[in-house]
């Protein structure tokens, strides 16, 4: 698909959205590691599964799965990380 779009000038050239997303990701890295030098943090893991269809299934295709897992950094802001994480509290409930 990005190949024929490039070609008709509607899209960017596969290898240069590659390039950016590695540029972001990279960013993202270094942005990440300083902030949680600095200040307390949370990750939040989602898994993400997408399924693909194969157009003809006649032609030996099949269906795939493609799973993955994404991460969100979140910067806890004004908390005393000491009563944040202390599971003694979760264990009194």
């Amino acid at each position: 698909m990005y190949s024929i779009l490039s070609h008709l000038g509607i899209s960017s050239a596969y290898a240069t959205v590659l390039e950016l997303l590695k540029s972001l990701s990279q960013s993202a890295r270094e942005t990440v590691r300083t902030k949680a030098r600095t200040c307390g943090f949370l990750l939040v893991y989602d898994n993400i599964n997408r399924m693909a269809r194969a157009w003809d299934p006649d032609l030996g295709q099949k269906d795939t799965i493609q799973n993955g897992t994404a991460a969100t950094f979140v910067e806890l802001a004004d908390c005393d990380l000491g009563k944040a994480f202390d599971a003694g509290t979760l264990w009194k409930s």
